[in-house]
This record gives structure tokens, C-alpha cells and sequence, in this order.
């Protein structure tokens, strides 16, 4: 992620993959870590994210969303 990380303040925002000219929606923030112990290395970088492939069966059975981006998709690579 070239050394990019995210703060507080940025739960619910979206982690993407860009796949040629697609944006695919993978998790949402749960939590990041303090902005200013990142800025000066003094903790580690940790960001939580909550995989939407998990759950995807109950949002589509909730909303009708479906993303036929995760199939095949290689979370190992995150």
C-alpha cells in the first residue's frame, strides 16, 4: 500500500481494489490507528477492516447487493 495507512476518524470509509477501469469495493474501516503515532513511526500501522465478501449472502438477501468481483478474487494479496 506504499506506506499508507489509515487514522482515526476514517471508519466506514471504503477499501477498494482498482481492477483495469473497476473499482471493487472489499471491506470497510473499522478502525485505524492514532494519526500521530503514525506520523512518527512510534506504533505500529494497523488498520481493520471487515471483509463485505463475508457477508455478502446476507446484504444481497437484505438489499440485493451483489458483487460478482469477489468470485476469484485473491484476498491473500491484501
Amino acid at each position: 500500500m506504499d506506506d499508507k495507512n489509515s487514522c482515526d476518524g476514517d471508519s466506514g470509509g471504503p477499501l477498494i481494489s482498482i481492477q483495469g477501469n473497476q473499482h471493487i469495493l472489499l471491506g470497510i474501516l473499522s478502525f485505524g490507528t492514532d494519526c500521530e503515532a503514525l506520523r512518527n513511526n512510534t506504533k505500529p500501522k494497523t488498520a481493520v477492516y471487515t471483509r463485505l465478501d463475508f457477508y455478502q449472502q446476507k446484504l444481497n438477501e437484505i438489499i440485493g447487493w451483489k458483487n460478482e468481483n469477489f468470485d476469484g478474487f485473491d484476498f491473500s494479496d491484501l
